[in-house]
């Protein structure tokens, strides 16, 4: 019998899995990023559903306890009225929910990049096998993602404090800081593909993601990145605005709208990076390492 021909896509690149075996577009992201999720339910949606409820909840859970002002009141502040004590709740409010999802997502993380990079070669994945292949690199995640969050954490409170009132005099060095911070913030967007990759550890795995974001450019993988964040960003408001209107603003209907969005946008905000991961490494040093590591 004559053997099948392997499977190419329209360009005649071959394509064994979720997306074509050549440099990729935008569009082959967006298309990569929707079948790993129609192809791995219980694996990502599945998975981050069930961290998207507990964020949700303990976040709640904490403010409440806490905070002196509902997360749930927007208080629009000038830079007149800006001050330590009406600015630090909003503060503690982003810091307590980065943490949280942090901590509850690093193993959905980890699954991610196990995931995507099978997908890419036609693999799939179960939930099961998903989590026992993520598993050995939790803490070195983990760790990654702190070590992050606090170079980047530190920088963006300096900006803050630097655009207080008492502190105008130093106001004008915010914006070289808010450039600094978007920049490692792309920078450093490879390091959980690199840590689960490679087995690196934290500072390794920054250093690495910055080389690897440097094979094509900086501003590729910010513009991506900007739009798909843009993306989810409108899908979060049109779920609010639909939730809000069926739950009449109950607090009950912003948790479910905290829950779908995060369901949906968790997953996609970590397959993105993992597949300009792929991408990038196998312009820059091909394709058979990323073979054998993804069996």
């Amino acid at each position: 019998m004559t053997p099948m021909p392997p499977p190419r896509d329209d360009t005649g690149a071959l394509q064994l899995g979720i997306v074509p075996l050549r440099p990729l577009k935008l569009g082959d992201i967006l298309s990569g990023t929707v079948r790993v999720l129609r192809l791995h339910p219980g694996s990502l949606l599945g998975l981050s559903f069930a961290t998207a409820v507990l964020a949700t909840l303990g976040y709640r859970s904490i403010v409440s306890l806490i905070e002196r002002v509902p997360p749930e009141t927007l208080i629009t502040l000038s830079s007149e009225s800006a001050t330590w004590g009406l600015v630090a709740p909003y503060l503690l409010d982003g810091v307590l929910n980065t943490f949280i999802t942090a901590l509850l997502g690093v193993l959905l993380i980890g699954v991610v990049n196990v995931v995507v990079p099978r997908a890419v070669f036609g693999h799939t994945t179960g939930p099961r096998e998903a989590m026992r292949l993520a598993w050995p690199s939790f803490w070195r995640l983990l760790a990654n993602i702190l070590v992050t969050t606090v170079l980047i954490g530190t920088l963006g409170l300096g900006t803050t404090l630097m655009l207080l009132p008492a502190l105008v005099s130093s106001s004008v060095l915010a914006l070289p800081l808010v450039v600094v911070i978007l920049f490692l913030a792309v920078a450093f967007v490879f390091s959980s593909s690199v840590v689960v990759m490679e087995d690196a550890g934290p500072f390794a795995a920054l250093r690495r993601s910055h080389q690897l974001v440097r094979v094509v450019g900086w501003w590729r993988v910010f513009g991506i990145v900007l739009f798909f964040g843009v993306l989810m960003g409108l899908l979060g408001i049109l779920v609010d605005l639909v939730t809000t209107g069926l739950s009449g603003g109950s607090v009950a209907g912003e948790m479910l709208a905290d829950v779908l969005v995060s369901t949906v946008s968790t997953p996609v905000t970590a397959i993105v990076p993992a597949l300009l991961y792929f991408d990038h490494r196998a312009r820059a040093e091909g394709i058979e390492g990323l073979w054998r590591r993804a069996g």
